[in-house]
């Protein structure tokens, strides 16, 4: 069974990574691979930030705090679990020149793979924004989905690596959500004590 996972796994690496390759795909995928890191976070800000001083505040405070925890479960999942990427994968195949694999914006690292980094953030921050925007929600979800598509395409990750950190971003933007909603209802004291 998991051997079964593993090759349908390589196989749509393969697929979307080798066969996808053209030089329009690599003008669309590379810039959309860099989105997942911070430009992500920068750009959900922006598009809750129209909904006043108290409410960004707020969001900010609920964001930062479930993001930096996202953040270092991620990079602590990648140690604990060490699984290798594609190119620590098929080192020995890329020397020999049996296996080519597309790395159109120079990637070139060979271990942390699961979850993808790029694609939690990328989920968590959109599937926040996603909760408090009615218009575009669709939008900010399929945003999501091509920047873990992107990271596929640019030969840094398996479709396993995306979809694990796809389900880890999205979980963590409904805990920041529940965060949000908490840190609205409290009673802020404006003033101390007399």
């Amino acid at each position: 069974m998991i051997a079964t996972l593993r090759n349908i796994d390589i196989a749509l690496f393969f697929f979307i990574n080798n066969g996808w390759s053209t030089g329009l795909m690599d003008d669309i995928f590379v810039p959309l691979s860099s989105l997942g890191s911070w430009p992500v976070l920068l750009i959900t800000l922006a598009l809750l930030g129209g909904q006043g001083g108290r409410r960004l505040r707020l969001h900010s405070v609920s964001f930062l705090l479930v993001g930096l925890a996202t953040v270092f479960i991620v990079l602590n999942a990648k140690k604990a679990i060490g699984l290798r990427r594609p190119l620590g994968v098929f080192r020995r195949e890329l020397r020999t020149g049996e296996v080519v694999i597309n790395l159109p914006d120079g990637t070139t690292p060979r271990r942390g793979a699961l979850p993808s980094g790029h694609t939690t953030m990328a989920f968590f921050a959109l599937v926040y924004a996603s909760r408090f925007r009615e218009k575009g929600r669709w939008a900010l979800f399929l945003l999501a989905a091509l920047i873990g598509i992107a990271r596929i395409y640019t030969g840094a990750h398996f479709p396993s690596d995306i979809a694990a950190g796809a389900a880890l971003g999205t979980g963590a933007a409904f805990l920041a959500a529940v965060v949000f909603r908490r840190l609205e209802t409290m009673r802020w004291r404006t003033s101390p004590p007399s």
